[in-house]
């Protein structure tokens, strides 16, 4: 079961902090002083001489504070803003994490590495420390300043201790909306803003409507599954439960108790719904309350944009009136907050930060998208805290009186803020007895809070031995900002990272400038683009790059430069470091195109512990299908939901299919490009396909299996995935060890998750494909490299940095690396997995000694580019007995063979082509994309 809690927690609760990322970073910490850097006077900055201040901005957004910093820089000559990354500050590797860190450790990161930055990370204990900036003497020191531009309550979100701490940009405020017909026809005045907790409560009672045990309308749908009105329940009585310590909290108390019966009550009448996800009967509330059987809900279920842009609201998707009303104002300011700017209380120029901050909040830093703006959640209730900002980008006139007026009365009536940060001890404790006490367990209340209470006690008992350590909210200096360009006479290259993380290259760069001073590597974590990107695409706008696959076509090797003359003029990087199969798909006509880096390797994965029991031995690369067969019988046994299959298909057959065509001689494709055409009717790929089909058919050591192929196909439950965790499998292809992480599985992170990612109940094995039929297929390995773009004037600073960049190990994403020497190294070898490392040792004596392998099985590009309905058919009319296998294929041969024929006539008409080649088609390829420049083919497969 799972519900709509934990989001709630994290967004209601934690509502005054902007979102930060999972994985924090550690970046060096400068020296501390004894006091916060507080300003004096409004004196111009310039008084002193030029100044220079930092902003922490998102990667992703970098492009979009570019140009402001040269508006703001122009307008004030004596300032210079350096954007450093808020990514490089937040990421780190997992292996340098000790233990999970709070918010206030990630603020000290941003505030010690930059002057000013957006609101991330901040909770109550920040207002008033040795981090954040009071900004309150700087707004009454600026007469330009117009606190009449901001709607009333914008400036007072964040203000506590004495003083405030953001400048906001965004409000984010969510609202409730009603059904009005449903409140006319019980009699009910419609709510007005001020109503309290009691007031909706009550409402809903009376809204709720049951028949015998069957509830036909709700009356209020609550998102936090009862924990919002428990609280606000509890507070009638003078319970504080939001700043209430964790060691404080009587959960089995005769108030706590009294509290959750009411809600019991509320619950079993309909008064309250608590929307339960089960995955066998999922639950849509959004089309209960456009069904009419909802009285009250939160925006949040149904999700209407407002603002520009947007359609006139509210009513365009419901049947009935729909009403807006602001939350009961008890907890108003829990259903929003907003996001804006900081100063780092360690800034040496609090004026100038004052200045640009202030810029910034008149700004339309969001850019206009076909979907509306690029790079932030256009949802309902992101409202612009500046009046003029609104009235700028038209924001208030797409938005209803009511809806307006609901939103305003909410940011005028903030919340007090909270005194501490919600203990999620006690929280956690709270929302699972709840779900005991108001779910299908409907446990006794009294017996299931007594439960919690000594649960929690445990806990915190547990805590008390290993302590986290208080956060460091000391004074702070902020740090000198990096050269953000490159210095006097050093090139500089733009360098896309598409794929990896930004800030990880970001590191690798630093350490390359320290030997190569000449060279600056300036990383591009985000390309902007109104179509799928290309490799030629981003060599267009590029020095050089990462990629995730060779290059697959002309336009690909036409944008691209030519490396073989690079590499036969340094004698220092040789090209033997690369096992000749893994440059071969980089290479055409005599020239290498691409450097591989990465070499993620399929594997077969085995369940150690069955085959241990079994007496079988370690599966071997030399295996044959018939080995592979031989040793899935012997692992098959017991019968029903307790059998265990010697083989399982994960996520699907398709690509372990393709791989025994090729262990059988077999290619489904000859040729490439537009010289592809299909190979079904290979005596070998018959064979091939109907020995995998026997595997569950005939030997009973594979499920049975389903290759959906027509658009209106029921569709089909993939257990592969359930098969494997539960030890029904003994062997299954993957990558690695996939989703275990590792022969032991993921280990949890203290305090993170328990219920995340557990240990296998069985030891897990991976081992190389058995490939002795055949050897291996291109599709066996995947290969992700670095290219250097055909137009670049840097193409000697950009080989440099790749061949630098090709010894890096820690960007591998599982893979391992493409250079023997790196392979082979220390480095790598002591942080491997030694399965992997031996792993990796096979597999390069196989590509060494029988090459790429790549004729085999054909090129599985080539054969997903065409339209794969006639193929799949066949094999599935052999699988229902309707048509022999060899006269399926020999059909899907002709029926694809002339569909591509036709597409080579008429490049623009996938789905005109399927119709014309067989007026049954029951394809995916349904219509023909629209034409023109730019406007690129995807034949659907």
């Amino acid at each position: 079961m799972r519900r709509l809690l934990s989001l709630f927690l994290l967004i209601a609760l934690l509502a005054a902090c902007s979102p930060a990322p999972d994985q924090p970073a550690a970046t060096p910490q400068p020296g501390q002083t004894d006091a916060t850097s507080q300003p004096e006077s409004t004196a111009e900055p310039g008084d002193g001489g030029p100044v220079t201040i930092s902003y922490a901005a998102w990667d992703y957004e970098q492009q979009f504070y570019e140009p402001l910093t040269k508006k703001f820089m122009a307008e004030h000559p004596n300032i210079t803003i350096a954007l450093v990354s808020l990514d490089d500050m937040m990421n780190v590797p997992r292996e340098q994490q000790n233990s999970p860190e709070g918010p206030l450790t990630q603020l000290r990161r941003i505030v010690s590495g930059a002057d000013t930055a957006p609101a991330s990370a901040l909770t109550p204990e920040a207002y008033g420390s040795g981090l954040l900036l009071d900004l309150a003497p700087l707004m009454d020191a600026d007469g330009a300043f117009k606190r009449d531009d901001f709607l009333p309550g914008a400036l007072e979100q964040y203000a506590a201790k004495g003083g405030s701490w953001v400048l906001p940009r965004y409000l984010n405020v969510q609202i409730l909306s009603y059904n009005k017909d449903l409140f006319k026809a019980a009699g009910l005045p419609e709510p007005k803003a001020g109503w309290t907790w009691t007031d909706l409560l009550g409402n809903a009672e009376q809204l709720a409507k049951k028949s015998g045990s069957k509830v036909d309308t709700y009356g209020y749908l609550d998102s936090s599954g009862g924990f919002m009105p428990l609280i606000a329940l509890l507070h009638d009585q003078g319970i504080d439960l939001l700043n209430t310590p964790a060691q404080k909290v009587k959960l089995d108390s005769p108030e706590v108790l009294a509290a959750v019966k009411r809600l019991r009550a509320l619950t079993d009448s309909g008064a309250l719904f608590r929307p339960e996800y089960k995955q066998d009967a999922p639950i849509d509330p959004g089309q209960i309350i456009r069904d009419g059987k909802v009285a009250i809900w939160g925006n949040e279920f149904v999700q209407i944009a407002d603002g520009p842009g947007a359609p006139k609201q509210p009513t365009q998707d419901f049947g009935f009136a729909v009403g807006k009303a602001p939350y009961p104002s008890t907890f108003a300011g829990l259903y929003g907050g907003a996001d804006g700017y900081i100063i780092s209380a360690g800034t040496a120029h609090p004026n100038a930060a004052w200045q640009w901050i202030e810029f910034l909040s008149r700004q339309q830093i969001d850019q206009p998208g076909p979907e509306g703006p690029i790079g932030i959640n256009n949802g309902p209730g992101r409202i612009p805290a500046r009046q003029s900002l609104a009235d700028q980008t038209g924001f208030w006139k797409n938005i209803d009186e009511q809806t307006a007026a609901a939103y305003k009365w909410a940011i005028a009536h903030p919340a007090p803020q909270m005194e501490r940060t919600p203990d999620y001890a006690a929280f956690g404790a709270l929302s699972s007895v709840l779900d005991q006490i108001l779910g299908a367990e409907k446990k006794d209340p009294q017996k299931a809070l007594q439960e919690a209470q000594k649960q929690l006690e445990t806990q915190l008992a547990e805590t008390q031995l290993t302590p986290t350590p208080a956060p460091d909210t000391n004074p702070v200096i902020v740090a000198t900002p990096e050269p953000q360009a490159a210095p006097g006479g050093a090139a500089t290259i733009n360098f896309s990272v598409d794929g990896y993380n930004p800030s990880d290259i970001r590191r690798v760069a630093r350490s390359f400038r320290d030997q190569h001073p000449e060279i600056f590597v300036q990383i591009k974590a985000t390309n902007a683009y109104t179509e799928p990107p290309s490799l030629a695409k981003v060599a267009q706008t590029n020095d050089c790059f990462t990629w995730y696959a060779p290059p697959q076509n002309d336009d690909d090797f036409k944008a691209l430069l030519d490396l073989q003359p690079l590499f036969d003029a340094d004698a220092t990087f040789p090209v033997a470091d690369f096992a000749p199969a893994l440059l071969t798909p980089y290479q055409r006509n005599g020239g290498l195109f691409g450097l591989p880096y990465a070499v993620t390797l399929r594997t077969l994965n085995y369940n150690k512990t069955a085959f241990d029991a079994a007496g079988i031995k370690t599966p071997s690369y030399q295996w044959k299908p018939d080995d592979f067969l031989a040793a899935a019988q012997t692992l098959t046994k017991g019968e029903g939901e307790k059998k265990q299959f010697g083989y399982v298909p994960l996520s699907g057959a398709q690509q372990d299919l393709m791989f025994f065509v090729g262990q059988f001689g077999g290619k489904l494709v000859n040729g490439s490009g537009k010289e592809a055409r299909p190979n079904f009717g290979d005596p070998k790929v018959v064979q091939a396909i109907q020995w995998y089909l026997d595997l569950a058919g005939v030997h009973k050591v594979m499920p049975p299996i389903k290759f959906p192929y027509k658009r209106d196909d029921p569709g089909f439950e993939d257990k592969s995935y359930e098969y494997v965790t539960n030890g029904r499998a003994a062997m299954w292809f993957d990558q690695g060890y996939g989703m275990f992480g590792g022969p032991d599985g993921v280990p949890p992170i203290k305090g993170i998750d328990p219920n995340g990612p557990q240990p296998p109940k069985f030891e897990v094995g991976i081992a190389p494909l058995p490939i002795g039929g055949g050897g291996l297929n291109s599709a066996d390995l995947y290969l992700r490299g670095f290219h250097i773009s055909a137009k670049t004037q840097q193409s000697q600073a950009c080989w440099e940095w790749l061949k630098f960049l090709s010894a890096d190990i820690n960007n591998l994403q599982g893979g391992v690396p493409a250079r023997t020497s790196v392979l082979t190294s220390d480095a790598f070898t002591k942080q491997a997995d030694p399965a992997t490392i031996e792993l990796a040792k096979t597999y390069a004596e196989a590509l060494h000694s029988r090459g790429s392998g790549s004729s085999q099985g054909g090129d599985p590009n080539a054969f997903y580019s065409m339209d794969t309905y006639w193929f799949f058919k066949a094999l599935s009319e052999a699988q229902g007995k309707k048509t022999p296998l060899d006269q399926g294929l020999a059909e899907a041969q002709k029926l694809t063979s002339a569909y591509m024929d036709c597409l080579e006539r008429m490049p623009n008409k996938p789905a005109t082509c399927a119709a014309q080649v067989d007026p049954k088609y029951q394809g995916y390829n349904t219509e023909d994309p629209p034409e023109g420049p730019g406007k690129p083919v995807f034949p659907l497969g």
